[in-house]
């Protein structure tokens, strides 16, 4: 599906998400790098493959950008989170 809902779960599961930024470039607005892997779209089979291999020879890589998705999901990308930005969002907004 598109807008990354799965990436998001996985995030909030405290699971590594792996993605190519798309030509919406919709996963670069949520997906960060400390919490994440995000690929290029040019040759992204092959840059997504080195990814794997440099989590495969670092396991580290796992733990601690899961950690940090979980953490990332759990304050920015909740319903309730969402939910306060629209809010936020709407109260900022002038009405004529």
């Amino acid at each position: 599906p598109q807008g990354g809902s799965i990436i998001r779960e996985a995030m909030a599961c405290g699971k590594l998400a792996l993605s190519v930024n798309g030509i919406s470039g919709t996963q670069s607005s949520f997906m960060k790098p400390d919490a994440t892997i995000l690929v290029d779209p040019s040759s992204f089979i092959r840059n997504a493959a080195n990814e794997i291999i440099k989590i495969h020879d670092n396991r580290e890589i796992l733990s601690t950008k899961g950690i940090k998705a979980r953490e990332y999901a759990e304050s920015k990308l909740s319903f309730a989170s969402q939910v306060d930005i629209i809010l936020e969002t709407l109260k900022n907004e002038e009405y004529d």
